[in-house]
Formats: C-alpha cells, structure tokens, sequence
C-alpha cells in the first residue's frame, strides 16, 4: 500500500520482484552501510503511522501510554518482545477494566416498559420496597468482591423496606467459581433478612453456571424471569412463592 498499490495484485507483484531479485541479492554488498542505513529509516518513517499515535492520544491517554511503551520496547529490545508486552499490557488493561465495574441501580420509566439506570436518567423511578440492580458483565474472580459490596451497599442505600431484589444479568456472559460464591454469599443476606431475590434476563451459559454451583437451587426456576418488568410484577403481585 505504501508503494500505491490499491488491490492485493500490487502486493504480489511487490513479492515476485523480491524472489526475481533474490539470485543477484549479492551485489547489495558493496552498498555503504549509511545507504542501506537510509534506506531503512525511509522505510520505517513511512511505515511509521503518526496520524494513527495522535488518534490514540485524543482518545484515551491510557490507551496511548500503551503503546508509547510497545514503541519503546520495540526499538530498543526487539520485535517479538514488543509484541510480547503489548499483548500482556492489553490482557491487564481488560482485567482493569473488568475488575470494577459500575452496578446500575435501575428505575422504571413511567408509561413504559423500560427499565434504565436512575444514574443517567431523570424519568426513572424506583420501584417502591424493591431494589432492581443492573450488573452488565462477567461476574468473575476479579469483580466478585466488588460486585458484592456494591450490591450490599445498595440494599443498604435502599432502607429496611426493601423486601425484594431483582439482579438484571443482561450482559453477565460468565459466571466463575469465585462469581458463584460471592453471588451466594448475596444470597445469605437476602435470606438472613427475608428479602426475595430474582433474576431476570439470564443468559443459557449463566443458567448452567448456576445450576452446576447449586445456586440454582437455591433461588429457583420460578425466580428467574425473562425480563425485569417481569420479575417485578411477580414479586410486587406476590406470586412468586415466599423464601
């Protein structure tokens, strides 16, 4: 593409002249070692994407941090390494990034069927003695205790009239050992202080995943709803039986 090719047939006649060239590779040799060192840097500088590092930039100085260090490790270690590192800093900026998420507190919207986040919606209101939560990814070992703690936190925001909770689980694709445990151990209050729990929109994956803990048991299928209007409709209606 640097040399103007526009389709894959320029980047194979590229290759063929390289194979045609190779038998009379031999006379590069007596080229002096500052034009083939010219020639390299001419190469790197336009295969070099300045445009591409100030994108990054202006769109997260992390993100840029990132890969300002690759850069540097590639230069001054080697390419294999940099890539080494680019690929272990972007494992760890993904656990960072998962490790504490934000637990929605969802309200209904009047006139509607729809719950969202009261945080950034005005029109939602809280269903009275209930508290509806939204925990939109992978409940796993890095998020467990976090997830825990900001749910409890909220039954605590929410008073002692709070005689039910709804976990909306859209968007929780997995759910690990350590997520099962914590998710259990939320499982012990709500019982410990008489609040139902329910679960809507779970995935087949976190269904089996609940099954295989035994939590399944413990919040049953008859607690586990298709939508959060729906769970809170049973709950409030009391036709979801008493723990």
């Amino acid at each position: 593409m640097n040399a103007g090719g526009r389709t894959q047939a320029g980047a194979l006649g590229a290759a063929a002249c390289v194979l045609v060239l190779i038998p009379v590779a031999g006379v590069l040799k007596d080229v002096p070692l500052s034009m083939l060192a010219a020639v390299l840097i001419f190469i790197a500088v336009r295969l070099f994407k300045w445009r591409d590092l100030r994108s990054i930039a202006h769109f997260d100085a992390l993100e840029f941090g990132l890969a300002a260090v690759t850069l540097l490790v590639v230069v001054l270690v080697g390419v294999e390494q940099g890539i080494a590192v680019a690929v272990g800093l972007a494992i760890l900026d993904r656990i960072r990034l998962t490790a504490q998420p934000q637990v929605h507190r969802l309200g209904h919207v009047p006139g509607t069927t729809s719950w969202t986040p009261m945080s950034t919606d005005v029109d939602a209101v809280p269903e009275p003695g209930m508290l509806v939560v939204l925990f939109a990814t992978p409940l796993w070992f890095a998020n467990a205790v976090h997830f825990r703690e900001e749910v409890e936190r909220d039954l605590e925001d929410a008073g002692p009239s709070t005689r039910a909770l709804v976990l909306d689980t859209i968007g929780m694709s997995d759910l690990d050992y350590t997520g099962a445990h914590a998710l259990g151990q939320l499982l012990d209050r709500c019982e410990r202080e008489h609040i139902e729990f329910a679960i809507a929109r779970a995935g087949d994956h976190v269904l089996r995943s609940l099954e295989r803990s035994g939590l399944m048991q413990r919040i049953g299928l008859d607690h586990c709803f298709p939508t959060v209007g729906a769970a809170v409709t049973a709950l409030s209606d009391g036709r979801a039986p008493d723990q």
